[in-house]
């Protein structure tokens, strides 16, 4: 399946959130925060998404692998809650779905509106993808709303 708004998405994070490349956490606090996502989404006897992190060294990209059930962070610039949270939405967001697409974009603005330490309102994010001419799914529709909205976890204080 074609991603066709991928480049859109990427300068949508990139001015939107300014210092997404930026690494902000250290590997345990990315480490924290998984755990808890992970638990946060485990936490009911319906769901459970057997997933792993794994840290690399080196130039090239982050990325969600559905096959080894896995989320790869880079040590020289993937260590940051956005770049976490934009990988466990990949996570969240069925494959029959494009990768980056409305589905994926959902997921994404609400692990953020949740669990960024600047908790931007939905209005503040549909507004800053309209300018971006990024297409997104209902917010309250999405998994990550189900699952996250009533969860008492407290990422942006575990890092």
């Amino acid at each position: 399946m074609r991603d066709r708004q991928r480049s859109k998405v990427y300068a949508w994070e990139g001015s939107f959130i300014p210092d997404f490349h930026k690494n902000n956490l250290s590997e345990d606090n990315c480490v924290k925060m998984f755990d808890q996502l992970q638990k946060g989404f485990n936490s009911s006897d319906d769901r459970n998404m057997k997933l792993s992190l794994r840290f690399i060294n080196g130039h090239g990209r982050c990325w969600h692998s559905p096959s080894r059930r896995e989320i790869v962070l880079r040590f020289n610039w993937g260590l940051s809650r956005q770049v976490l949270l934009h990988e466990y939405a990949h996570a969240l967001t069925s494959e029959k779905y494009e990768s980056h697409g409305g589905e994926f974009v959902a997921n994404y603005s609400v692990l953020l509106h949740l669990f960024h330490p600047k908790h931007p309102s939905f209005k503040e994010l549909a507004q800053s993808l309209r300018d971006a001419n990024v297409d997104w799914a209902d917010f309250k529709s999405s998994l990550a709303w189900k699952v996250f909205r009533r969860r008492k976890i407290k990422i942006a204080e575990a890092a």
